[in-house]
């Protein structure tokens, strides 16, 4: 019998090429290799708009290891396979982007104010009132910047772990 058959996690692609599947790296191969290994195939994925594939290989171990990956495999998660895959680059090779505070505000922008004011009450216990009201800012600043820019999205808070039934 064929070694390959007895392989359970092998892709026969539909022009018949075998490709290892993330179940089959993630078990046979040495870390380096196999982050280089998922990195190509994710790298292929996302030239081919293969969403099924990247959102396997996200959600397997390791994810889709690192910024530059995701940067390109995100926007095609997300529905914009149409989009220039060049476009979708590392951020230092992009032109800056315009500053976020001079984008239009979102209208979740009060919901998110309510929400980080009420934040760092009871963690890190051991942070001063100024240090306090600087990460508060800081966490304001992160969460406007990204409705801003993406302001497709919407803010909602998840209730605590402990508040769920």
């Amino acid at each position: 019998m064929d070694d390959e058959q007895n392989v359970p996690a092998l892709n026969v692609l539909g022009d018949g090429d075998r490709r290892p599947t993330a179940d089959l790296i993630l078990r046979y191969v040495p870390r380096t290799e196999r982050e280089l290994e998922k990195s190509s195939i994710i790298e292929e994925a996302c030239q081919t708009g293969d969403c099924e594939a990247i959102s396997e290989l996200a959600t397997s171990r390791d994810g889709l290891l690192n910024d530059k990956i995701r940067i390109k495999a995100w926007p095609l998660l997300l529905g914009y396979e149409d989009a220039p895959h060049e476009k979708y680059n590392h951020p230092l090779d992009q032109p800056s982007p315009p500053d976020w505070k001079d984008l239009p505000p979102h209208g979740d922008e009060g919901q998110v104010q309510l929400d980080v004011n009420r934040s760092f009450i009871y963690y890190p216990t051991n942070m001063s009132p100024r240090e306090s009201k600087i990460r508060k800012q800081e966490l304001s600043d992160l969460i406007v910047e990204v409705l801003r820019r993406h302001p497709m999205l919407c803010y909602f808070q998840v209730p605590a772990h402990n508040s769920l039934p």
